[in-house]
């Protein structure tokens, strides 16, 4: 009796342990954890970077740029957020130990949350922050969006790339590598280019000059209006009251 109590009890072990695997399975697929989704499930041991979604529903925006030099062209895409987070009426608190950044989260009635993020480090660096908040937040890459300056659009010019490479945009980089991944949409902000290459480094850290700076106003305006219209479309949420 006792080596068949034994048997018995070998067998109700490999049933329960294959339930559990199943159930674990099926969680996995009612999560929608798709192939597409897995790809960005790191390894911490490989790259220092774990991810995991907790919500894939819950989307993240970030202003890049230089948060020290904000009213410069490179740090157009903070002036974009920071209109966003206006509008949202949202408030922004120094998230320096979570993504070394300056957070804002708007709630949205059905649950789904937009957290806002302006990196504290430099633009070059800009990644090692945003890393830090997908991770913490749990946001999948493909629904990070990412605001930027773009040197080839004239002033007042903006619209949207889904993926792709940096073109050269250092904080665009910085993201792209710390996220592993090139598949980030885009809102790109015209700041036009200077006639001699050689002047494109001090030209993106000086102020928009007052012309520009009507220009801006009205295209700060009309990304908040884009990005309405792409999160309404990718996931089913508004950011402004029409009614």
């Amino acid at each position: 009796m006792t080596k068949f109590a034994n048997i018995f009890k070998q067998s109700i072990s490999k049933v329960s342990s294959f339930l559990r695997q199943q159930s674990q399975n099926n969680a996995w697929k009612n999560n929608r954890i798709t192939m597409q989704s897995t790809k960005y499930l790191y390894c911490t041991m490989a790259s220092g970077f774990s991810f995991q979604s907790q919500n894939q529903m819950d989307f993240m925006v970030v202003g890049v740029g230089n948060l020290d030099m904000l009213e410069t062209r490179h740090s157009v895409g903070m002036q974009v957020i920071n209109q966003l987070a206006n509008h949202l009426r949202v408030s922004w608190t120094n998230e320096r130990k979570i993504c070394q950044g300056f957070v804002a989260i708007h709630t949205f009635e059905n649950e789904q949350r937009c957290i806002l993020l302006k990196p504290k480090v430099a633009m070059n660096i800009n990644g090692r922050s945003v890393q830090k908040a997908v991770k913490h937040y749990g946001i999948l890459p493909e629904n990070v969006y990412l605001i930027h300056d773009e040197l080839d659009k004239a002033v007042g010019k903006y619209g949207f790339k889904y993926g792709g490479s940096a073109r050269g945009h250092k904080g665009i980089r910085s993201i792209q590598q710390s996220l592993q991944s090139e598949d980030i949409p885009r809102l790109w902000v015209g700041i036009d280019r200077p006639v001699s290459k050689s002047e494109v480094a001090d030209y993106v850290l000086r102020k928009f000059n007052a012309d520009e700076r009507k220009d801006i106003s009205h295209t700060l305006d009309n990304c908040i209006q884009a990005l309405n219209n792409e999160f309404q479309k990718q996931f089913g949420v508004k950011l402004l009251d029409t009614t």
